[in-house]
């Protein structure tokens, strides 16, 4: 949940992290 807040705070920062996850 936490990752999902960062990405919705740092649209950039959470896409490469919703990358890294999903890859």
């Amino acid at each position: 949940m936490k990752k999902m807040g960062e990405m919705l705070l740092s649209p950039n920062s959470g896409s490469e992290i919703m990358m890294g996850n999903t890859a």
